[in-house]
């Protein structure tokens, strides 16, 4: 069951259209949004995770501590997006016990669509910095589900 939930929520995650971060991103009548269509993902909570992942209080610190790139800024948010929305999502279908696997899965899909134009990324998604910023993420996103 749990493996089940972890699968529909990747596949959820992975089906989002955007190309650019949530936070400028629309999608009919929402002005932030992820483009996942998910009937438990209604539009405060895609405007307000949309808006935290992005203007996380501590990023510019995290980009200033580990000395991120542009490039590099837009992959850990874009990752920190997808972990933010897919923690919501497997919060929501009862599987929150995959929250590990699911951040680890999303991580290295992260890796991999960026890693031939972004150089450096698994020892900067490994940092704790980037690390401290993921954990938000969920953290968050499991507020925000209840």
């Amino acid at each position: 069951m749990n493996q089940q939930i972890l699968e529909k929520t990747l596949d959820l995650v992975y089906s989002s259209t955007r190309a650019m971060p949530a936070h400028f991103t629309s999608n009919g009548d929402r002005s932030q949004s992820f483009c996942i269509d998910f009937e438990l993902l209604d539009a405060d909570a895609d405007y307000n995770m949309a808006s935290s992942a992005y203007n996380f209080p501590n990023i510019d610190l995290v980009s200033e501590k580990i000395s991120l790139s542009p490039e590099q800024l837009t992959a850990v948010i874009k990752c920190g997006e997808n972990v933010m929305v897919g923690a919501f999502i497997i919060s929501k279908l009862g599987g929150k016990i995959m929250i590990e696997e699911m951040k680890k899965n999303i991580i290295e899909n992260s890796i991999n669509t960026f890693d031939s134009r972004v150089k450096n990324l698994e020892n900067i998604f490994s940092s704790d910095a980037v690390q401290f910023y993921l954990n938000h993420c969920v953290e968050y996103a499991f507020c925000v589900s209840e």
